[in-house]
């Protein structure tokens, strides 16, 4: 895969992550999450909606 289509696939999940209240920090490589219920409560609507 070149770095060019990497790239941009890492930006669209970074992208995806932030519609649910995650956020990428990257200097330090790691994950940040300011309100865990609210994610989840964000991911069991999108998941349940698929069925």
């Amino acid at each position: 895969m070149e770095e060019k289509h990497k790239l941009a696939l890492k930006q669209k999940i970074i992208s995806n992550l932030k519609d649910y209240g995650v956020i990428w920090h990257e200097k330090t490589h790691k994950v940040l999450v300011e309100d865990f219920r609210e994610v989840q409560r964000k991911l069991a609507e999108q998941t349940n909606s698929k069925g």
